[in-house]
């Protein structure tokens, strides 16, 4: 077996991944209750975890479902509506350009990451924690 693999005893070694937690041992009651937030700041510009639920009655923010944001989008998931839809929504919500918000991953997927560049940042922080206070 690698080395890479290989960890103390019954630790699990997992490789530290940009949205993810490292777990072993010592820190499993660490994570007993932790949050993780479904957005970070990078420099000036937001990102933003999302969890997309196209075909819906209208596009609005439903709380969170896991570690990501639930928005559901009034457009189908037909070639790409749904991602346009969605891009077009958080613009308004956090009053950007359309063009400052750009799919970063998940493109065919329900889960996506989202970078907003240079929102104003008090004004997204109000609205994030708006979303994150709606019940799901």
């Amino acid at each position: 077996m690698p080395d890479r693999f290989r960890g103390r005893r019954s630790e699990i070694v997992v490789p530290k991944r940009e949205w993810g937690i490292k777990t072993g041992p010592a820190s499993e009651a660490a994570i007993e209750g932790a949050r993780v937030s479904p957005y970070r700041w990078v420099g000036p510009d937001l990102e933003i975890a999302v969890h997309a639920q196209p075909g819906a009655r209208r596009t609005q923010a439903h709380g969170i479902h896991g570690a990501t944001i639930k928005i559901r989008i009034a457009a189908r998931a037909v070639e790409g509506a749904a991602n346009d839809a969605l891009l077009e929504f958080l613009a308004e919500a956090l009053q950007v350009p359309r063009r400052r918000c750009v799919l970063v991953s998940g493109t065919t997927s329900r889960t996506k990451r989202i970078r907003i560049e240079s929102p104003d940042r008090a004004q997204a922080e109000r609205t994030l924690a708006q979303w994150l206070q709606t019940s799901s």
